[in-house]
């Protein structure tokens, strides 16, 4: 399309004719209905009635942030339709790969990712929220294809440009672009978060800025809440949208918390290092604590997000006035036909619950450490709380199906991937060392079931996963030797 101005130095405007006006419904559909839904730095509306109408009239250019961040949708839309519906990349001891679509060294998506990449030069150096939302969704392109680094990498440049902008601009925290930097903020700050608390990397410092920025109002769904005439599909829609978005609001809540826990945890611990003669055991007065503030946070869900310990795989209420499927949500297997959830209800429900469990577990193992380390020191409520933390570390969400099934489409599976390789040490320190061996043989909080059921989920995680990730790969060696694991065919 002769729409360049060559006077300029511009470059004439393109079209792919391969993308047809319904290719683009769909892929942008199936992108906010996944990747928007974990990570909301796009609003729909805008995006499809501004963004994408103005590429269909004037094509796509260089230059043009619009242009990369529309091609960088379509790619995470392809990934989002064949991570969950195409073959998978492997069969592997009869087991299905969870990684589906495309090859290893071929993703989904990969050519319009390439379109978009191409024309990152000229808008890289822009601190602008466009920048912004480019990186976040190039990084999340990287972390479904399980280029970790790279991942990284754009996660960094985003939070960067993110600070200066917050920083150097002024932002009406009130107007729907300033709702769309919160967005883009919080989503910054969960990504490093999670693979610093977990993988001890740097930050860039963008978590010394949370008082600063406050919580994102999502702008389109009070909007269309407040219509006075709204379809009873929309409405339920809509409904739908509010669900997710509470998600997200609570993973940002769970978050501070988690970041207490581990300085809270780490300071006692390296306080109790420096004193080499004694060994106090764990703070318990604060782990109590904590516990408190951890149970408090699920109470106070929105009741959609509600679930208690016994109900941990059943469907979220998401609408109350229909009945909640007799069937789980959650299951160690779900049978040979894919499963896609409206809303990517089933990963953005595991990511939540998950994450909770995780936080009790990291809260209750210090005590496994002095089961451990100190066995002769251990009293009746130190064992309680053993059992706790290996309960808690027991049949998480993520790694159950339907999630397990569709790793294209989970989070960080780099960071979740070390999470579930430290526990299947510890799990296997059940059967070697007899203090927790003790425990788990009383069966009073948790059984050799629970143990048993969840050592074969995280080592199948483990197993297909070393397909694509270098560290899983050196670790599956241990695994393998622990385990005395047999050949893979």
């Amino acid at each position: 399309m002769a729409t360049g101005n060559p006077e300029q130095g511009r470059a004439s405007n393109v079209v792919f004719l391969t993308l047809s006006v319904q290719q683009i419904q769909e892929l942008s559909s199936a992108y906010f209905n996944t990747f928007n839904v974990l990570l909301p730095v796009l609003n729909r509306e805008t995006f499809m009635n501004g963004t994408v109408a103005r590429l269909l009239r004037d094509g796509y250019g260089d230059g043009d942030s619009g242009s990369v961040v529309a091609l960088l949708v379509f790619a995470l839309g392809t990934v989002a339709l064949d991570g969950v519906f195409e073959r998978p990349v492997s069969v592997v001891n009869g087991q299905p790969s969870g990684f589906r679509g495309g090859t290893i060294d071929h993703p989904p998506g990969l050519a319009l990712f390439h379109e978009a990449r191409r024309r990152l030069g000229f808008i890289w150096t822009q601190y602008t929220l466009e920048n912004v939302q480019l990186n976040l969704l190039q990084a999340t392109y990287y972390e479904a294809t399980s280029r970790h680094l790279d991942f990284w990498r754009c996660t960094v440049a985003a939070s960067m440009v993110c600070q200066v902008l917050i920083r150097c601009e002024q932002v009406d925290w009130s107007s729907a672009t300033g709702d769309l930097v919160k967005r883009a903020y919080w989503t910054c700050v969960l990504s490093e978060d999670l693979y610093h608390l977990d993988l001890d990397f740097l930050q860039t410092g963008i978590h010394t800025m949370e008082d600063e920025v406050p919580l994102p109002y999502f702008h389109e769904a009070q909007e269309q809440h407040q219509g006075s005439s709204v379809a009873v599909g929309s409405a339920q829609a809509n409904q739908e949208r509010s669900h997710s978005q509470y998600q997200f609001l609570a993973m940002i809540a769970l978050r501070r918390l988690i970041a207490r826990i581990h300085n809270v945890i780490h300071d006692s611990s390296s306080a109790q290092a420096e004193n080499f003669d004694y060994y106090g055991g764990p703070p318990v007065a604060v782990i109590r604590e904590m516990m408190r503030q951890l149970d408090s946070w699920r109470a106070l869900l929105p009741r959609p997000l509600q679930w208690s310990d016994n109900n941990r795989f059943d469907f979220p209420a998401t609408n109350p006035m229909i009945r909640r499927p007799n069937e789980p949500l959650f299951s160690p297997d779900q049978g040979p036909v894919p499963i896609g959830h409206k809303y990517n209800l089933d990963v953005v429900t595991a990511q939540l619950r998950t994450r909770f469990y995780y936080a009790r577990f990291m809260m209750y193992r210090p005590f496994v450490y002095k089961a451990l380390h100190f066995p002769e020191l251990m009293t009746a409520e130190d064992g309680n709380c053993c059992g706790f933390a290996l309960k808690s570390a027991c049949t998480w969400p993520l790694a159950m199906a339907p999630p397990k099934n569709k790793k294209r489409l989970v989070l960080h599976v780099s960071a979740w991937t070390q999470n579930f390789m430290g526990i299947l040490l510890v799990l296997n320190m059940c059967w070697v060392n007899d203090c927790l061996r003790q425990i788990v043989d009383e069966g009073t909080i948790v059984s050799r079931r629970e143990i048993e059921s969840t050592t074969g989920l995280l080592l199948e995680w483990m197993r297909d996963v070393k397909q694509v990730d270098g560290i899983a790969e050196w670790s599956w060696g241990i695994l393998e030797l622990l385990y005395d694991l047999r050949p893979e065919r």
